[in-house]
């Protein structure tokens, strides 16, 4: 999804086509947590949270790669679980 955004936001110029498509899909991100018989009930602050977690993984696959972004996910939702 990124990569998709920031070829489309490629006029805006590279950084800031980049911070476009990073925004967006973590709102994405956030959002898709919130939806479906499973999804978590929505409130600002966990929408929030996620949005800014999104942009943090984001920022690794975009940076990193995708394998980096996974790891660092999963390492997050084993930390709640183990809370």
């Amino acid at each position: 999804l990124i990569a998709g955004l920031v070829r489309l936001a490629r006029s805006l110029g590279d950084r800031l086509a980049v911070i476009a498509a990073i925004a967006g899909s973590s709102l994405l991100f956030a959002a898709a947590h919130h939806l479906g018989a499973h999804g978590e009930p929505w409130t600002l602050h966990a929408f929030a949270f996620r949005a800014v977690a999104g942009a943090a993984f984001g920022a690794i696959f975009w940076f990193r790669s995708l394998a980096h972004a996974v790891y660092a996910h999963v390492l997050y939702d084993i930390l709640v679980a183990a809370a």
